[in-house]
């Protein structure tokens, strides 16, 4: 019987598998196999769909390498990214931090509690969202050496240990106004402070001198960024 992993991924901050299976989760099955699966991600079904099945147009070099980072050349794709992120950027509240969703989305025809979530929403940081943002931010830095992304990536990384940090405890959810904390608990998923560690982290290699790109390290623990 021949058996094939398809990986989809997942976004947890202890999920690193080693190659060639991208996360834990594939090489545990891989290892409970007796023969050698085919192992193929999520963006290889994309590839392949992309083009129809053709065989024709699908070659090897095409499968998914995790052994060197995957930066496009296409800069049409580069600019739409940096408009999609200057969008999220252009959504700071006044404490630096970036709302969960946009505060203008159409939410005509959903009942009211969905209403209200996402108007909730569209006022509230999220720690782990933050951190997430402000490493794109950097990688979009280092990419296209626009001293805006790492200006904003700076200003959430200062709002983070202001608003999200305070003697009562560490904050989840807090609002992109006022800062304020939004959930009367200060519980947090262990998880979130594991994945804070990587930016304070990046942001001391990058004070070294070390690039994002060009550092094995760097990219392997920010890679699900």
């Amino acid at each position: 019987m021949t058996t094939t992993i398809l990986d989809c991924y997942t976004d947890e901050p202890a999920g690193l598998g080693v190659p060639p299976y991208l996360g834990t989760y594939p090489r545990y099955i891989a290892g409970s196999l007796k023969e050698t699966p085919y192992y193929i991600t999520i963006d290889d079904l994309r590839f392949l769909k992309y083009y129809n099945l053709d065989k024709r147009k699908k070659e090897i070099s095409h499968k998914t390498n995790i052994k060197i980072y995957n930066l496009t050349k296409n800069k049409k794709v580069l600019n739409l990214t940096v408009n999609i992120v200057n969008s999220w950027v252009n959504l700071a509240g006044k404490t630096g931090l970036i709302p969960e969703m946009p505060f203008s989305v159409n939410l005509k025809g959903l009942s009211s509690i969905i209403v209200n979530q996402s108007m909730k929403r569209g006022k509230t940081s999220r720690l782990d969202s933050q951190t997430d943002f402000g490493i794109i931010l950097l990688k979009l830095y280092e990419l296209t050496g626009n001293e805006h992304f790492k200006t904003a990536s700076e200003k959430i990384f200062n709002s983070i240990f202001t608003y999200h940090f305070s003697d009562k405890g560490i904050f989840e959810f807090v609002n992109v106004e006022t800062g304020s904390n939004v959930n009367s608990s200060q519980i947090i998923e262990t998880k979130m402070l594991t994945l804070l560690m990587k930016f304070p982290l990046l942001k001391l290699e990058l004070s070294k001198g070390k690039k994002i790109f060009e550092d094995k390290l760097l990219r392997d623990v920010l890679r699900d960024r």
